[in-house]
């Protein structure tokens, strides 16, 4: 055990993409369950969890997955607070 260990905790709105040379906060959490072959983007976990990967909106929306896997986006879908249009994430 490292005595003069300190654990870093960052807020939920400052934890950073996950993706490499993004510097973006993440907006998202994405879970892999190898079992189904499954990839979930879910909202952005309120505590930073080692079995998921934080991604920024950008990252997240473009995600895709590979060949036999599907993909849920499970983020609720965003409004258009002026146009009250549906927009899905």
């Amino acid at each position: 055990m490292l005595e003069d260990h300190i654990d870093v905790v960052y807020p939920p709105h400052m934890r950073p993409c996950a993706k490499m040379r993004c510097e973006e906060t993440a907006a998202a959490s994405v879970a892999v369950r190898y079992v189904d072959r499954t990839a979930i983007v879910e909202p952005l976990s309120p505590e930073r969890d080692p079995n998921l990967l934080d991604l920024c909106e950008a990252h997240a929306s473009g995600l895709t997955a590979p060949r036999g896997w599907r993909l849920l986006d499970q983020r609720p879908a965003l409004e258009d607070a002026e146009a009250g249009v549906q927009i899905s994430a």
